[in-house]
């Protein structure tokens, strides 16, 4: 679907890999799952905001979490 609506998706497996993938390439949005494999999304993405290359970039996070008060809070 979003390779119709001109959009290209791409892929990291980890904090590392989004890093790169962000440096090469200046996404206009970041979906990003809050459960990685070494790290939590919710740090990453405040690694993100606190960087200032990436802290305009807005951030969509995904999450499998069901209490809806620790989807807010972010815990």
């Amino acid at each position: 679907m979003l390779p119709r609506l001109d959009f290209r998706a791409l892929r990291a497996e980890d904090e590392k890999g989004a890093w790169q993938q962000i440096r090469q390439n200046s996404p206009d949005l970041i979906l990003l799952d809050w459960m990685l494999p070494g790290t939590s999304g919710l740090l990453l993405a405040r690694q993100f905001r606190s960087e200032a290359s990436t802290s305009d970039i807005p951030i969509i996070m995904l999450t499998a979490r069901r209490r809806r008060a620790r989807q807010i809070a972010g815990v």
